[in-house]
């Protein structure tokens, strides 16, 4: 079955990390121990990850936010490229 295809803005600033993270994402950490880099070795889009590492015994939450104000009305589509390493591993977004 053929599909349309049609032109789709992405909301999200710097989705790809190509340009660091810390002036487009917020990372909230309650895991001590726990860090948040970029990782070039790993990718799937652009040449750039966010690699979260953190202790398996610890239970503390590893978050990466980022605000986006302003959205017209509609129905939008949030996907990722997830690489856990065969860890269970919650994902999610937030609306408020």
């Amino acid at each position: 079955e053929s599909r349309v295809l049609k032109t789709t803005t992405n909301y999200i600033k710097n989705p790809g990390f190509t340009r660091g993270y810390e002036s487009f994402w917020t990372y909230t950490n309650d895991s001590a121990g726990a860090s948040v880099t970029i990782d070039s070795s790993k990718y799937s889009l652009t040449k750039n990850s966010v690699k979260v590492t953190k202790n398996a015994s610890n239970t503390g939450r590893v978050n990466a936010v980022q605000t986006i104000s302003n959205l017209p009305a509609g129905t939008y589509t949030l996907s990722a490229y997830i690489n856990t390493n065969g860890a269970e591993i919650p994902c999610g977004f937030k609306h408020t």
